[in-house]
């Protein structure tokens, strides 16, 4: 048998033995991940979804863990639209939260891993204790105070009748519990003589003794809340009533509005004050009044300017029939207690501007106005 030998040239054997084995990941690369932007930056008390938006290059998958833990956790994306979309809930401490939010980006060459960081605010704690018409207007102070700043979340325990040392208790639970920023305290004269030890609660009008009773009552209290390390005690009488119901005692209603403008004078504090924010709902000079010109957002929101023309002018009821209260209600006397005013009597004008009136000196205390 007659063998043949190839023979290859000295510089062609080379150049192949030169060429080294391709290794099996050669094609494919490494995942790489750019963040551009995470909206929001932030996030207020409440909670939100937060989106991360970004790039990748060799990825076919991406997927964001969280510490801590958000539920529900993030699903995987296509790393095209977003890099991560995620719900944080609402942050029920009194400390602010701040999350590490790792994605990792998947693909044939193997897995990247960056992080970015989310701080949510701590809720800020304000707390709201009054009557029937506190009960009326505090929805429209837990709005007014919201629109301002996001973050503050608003504890209303009010009920018809009642005065400041009905409820002694559950302010000082609320203290514990919620270490409330500020605190609102919102009555009228009805009921008060419970605060008077020696007195008939129904007894109209108090006498000088029982107002000097009613008065400690308020003085020990908005002393027990500075101590508390309550910022703001917000201290906001009756408006004045109808002088021409007969129901009425104009002479009981100054004798407790001055009661509690002593009690906040000898706090002798800038964190005490007198907030008459009944001014909202009185006519010009100052006088009881059923009906006002629409607020310029009530002419421009439908359903909010419902009330008479008065000479030409579009207007409003402020004032319930009663001479009293802010809107006309039928007090539930069974069941679980609204949590918002008015109810099935629809926009109260009165309600929202005496609202709107408490929220201002707080937010301005704070310098958030």
């Amino acid at each position: 048998m007659r063998r043949v030998l190839l023979f290859f040239p000295l510089s062609i054997l080379s150049l192949l033995l030169a060429i080294p084995a391709l290794p099996a990941s050669a094609k494919a690369l490494k995942p790489s991940i750019t963040v551009s932007s995470v909206s929001p930056s932030f996030l207020y008390a409440s909670g939100g979804n937060v989106s991360i938006q970004g790039s990748t290059t060799s990825a076919t998958s991406c997927l964001a863990t969280v510490k801590p833990a958000v539920s529900p956790a993030p699903s995987e994306s296509d790393c095209n639209a977003a890099l991560a979309r995620i719900n944080f809930g609402a942050n029920p401490g009194l400390k602010a939260i701040n999350f590490k939010v790792s994605i990792t980006a998947t693909g044939p060459g193997g897995k990247t891993t960056t992080s970015v960081l989310i701080s949510q605010h701590a809720p800020i704690k304000m707390a709201m204790f009054g009557d029937s018409v506190a009960y009326q207007d505090s929805p429209s102070v837990a709005q007014s105070l919201a629109a301002v700043n996001p973050d503050i979340s608003l504890t209303v325990q009010v009920f018809p009748g009642t005065n400041l040392c009905h409820w002694v208790a559950d302010i000082a639970s609320t203290l514990k519990r919620e270490h409330p920023l500020a605190v609102i305290l919102q009555f009228g004269g009805i009921g008060a003589g419970a605060c008077a030890k020696h007195a008939d609660p129904n007894a109209v009008p108090y006498s000088a003794q029982d107002i000097k009773q009613i008065k400690s009552t308020y003085g020990a209290e908005i002393g027990t809340l500075l101590k508390g390390k309550v910022a703001l005690v917000d201290v906001v009488p009756f408006p004045i009533g109808d002088s021409s119901n007969p129901t009425l005692n104009q002479t009981h209603g100054l004798l407790m509005r001055s009661a509690l403008r002593d009690a906040v004078t000898a706090a002798s504090s800038p964190s005490v004050i007198f907030s008459d924010a009944g001014n909202s709902v009185l006519d010009g000079q100052g006088r009881y009044t059923q009906t006002l010109p629409c607020l310029a957002e009530e002419l421009s929101t439908p359903g909010h300017c419902w009330g008479p023309i008065i000479d030409g002018v579009p207007s409003n009821y402020v004032r319930a029939d009663d001479g009293m209260h802010l809107c006309n209600v039928f007090w539930p006397t069974t069941g679980t207690w609204p949590t918002t005013g008015c109810p099935g009597y629809g926009y109260s004008s009165g309600a929202f501007r005496m609202g709107r009136a408490i929220a201002s000196p707080i937010l301005s205390f704070f310098g958030w106005s």
